[in-house]
C-alpha cells in the first residue's frame, strides 16, 4: 500500500495509500501534477488528492492496462488517463493464442445478396459455413486485441485496381458484444491485409464472424478467378 510518482521532469512524489470498494485511491501526500498535451491536458490527482479506477483491461490473467481518472470539481466527469504496466525496460504483455483456420472451407463473394459487398465468411450460424465452419466458433475467447490477416488474389476488372474499405463483423455468442467495423483496413489489388480489433467487453465465441470489402462485388470480373486465404488469427 505504498506508491511512488516520477514524472518525466524529475519529480518524484511517494507515500501511502487506501483503495476503497468503488475503486477510488486516496493518497497520503500530494501527487505530482504534470502537462501531458494539447494546451491545458494535465495529468494529476483531484481536490482530495485521489484517482478512481474506471476500467481495467486484462488478458490471460495479467493486467494489461487500467483507466483511471481524477474528478472534476466542476463537472460531474473525469479526467481519464491510461497507465500500461512494464517490467524490467519491457512489457509484461502475454503470447497471443492462434487459431486455427481451416482455409478449405472458407467461403467468399456475393453471399448477401441485397448488398454489393464481397464477403469473405469465417463462421456464420446463418450461413454456408454453420455446418463446416473454417474456425472453431467457441474458440473465439478473448478481451484484449485480435488479429487477424488475409491474403485476396486474382481480382480482375475494376477491383484489381480500386481501393476499397474492409470491415470486420464479430458478434459474440449471446449477441453482446457486437463489433462491426466500416473501415478496419483498405484493400487495393491482390494483396496481404491485416486487421486488429480491441472488443468493449469479453467475447466467449462468435455466431458471426465475416470480413466485408465493401462495394466491391459488381466490380470483379470473373469472381472465379478470386481465391482468399486467412494467413494468420490471433487472440489476446
Amino acid at each position: 500500500m505504498t506508491y511512488e510518482f516520477a514524472m518525466p521532469d524529475g519529480t518524484t512524489a511517494s507515500g501511502t495509500y487506501t483503495l476503497d470498494e468503488k475503486g477510488i485511491y486516496t493518497f497520503s501526500g500530494n501527487v505530482p501534477s504534470y502537462h501531458i498535451g494539447g494546451g491545458d491536458i494535465m495529468f494529476g490527482a483531484d481536490g482530495n488528492n485521489q484517482l478512481r479506477i474506471l476500467s481495467i483491461e486484462s488478458a490471460a490473467g495479467n493486467v494489461m492496462g487500467m483507466w483511471v481518472g481524477a474528478r472534476s470539481a466542476e463537472k460531474d466527469e473525469y479526467q481519464a488517463y491510461h497507465f500500461i504496466p512494464n517490467a524490467g525496460g519491457g512489457t509484461s504483455q502475454p503470447e497471443a493464442t492462434s487459431i486455427a483456420v481451416d482455409n478449405s472451407k472458407l467461403v467468399w463473394g456475393h453471399l448477401e445478396t441485397d448488398k454489393n459487398n464481397f464477403r469473405i465468411e469465417l463462421y456464420n450460424m446463418y450461413g454456408e459455413t454453420a455446418s463446416a465452419s473454417p474456425i472453431d466458433p467457441a474458440s473465439i475467447v478473448f478481451d484484449y486485441s485480435m488479429e487477424l490477416t488475409f491474403t485476396i488474389s486474382g481480382l480482375t476488372g475494376d477491383a484489381a485496381t480500386k481501393e476499397y474499405n474492409a470491415g470486420l463483423m464479430c458478434t459474440a455468442d449471446g449477441w453482446w458484444p457486437a463489433y462491426s467495423g466500416t473501415s478496419d483496413v483498405k484493400v487495393k489489388g491482390d494483396g496481404t491485409y491485416t486487421i486488429k480489433m480491441k472488443p468493449e467487453a469479453a467475447y466467449n465465441g462468435v455466431i458471426v464472424f465475416v470480413i466485408d470489402i465493401f462495394d466491391m462485388f459488381s466490380d470483379i470480373a470473373d469472381l472465379d478467378a478470386v481465391n482468399v486465404t486467412i494467413d494468420s488469427l490471433k487472440i489476446l
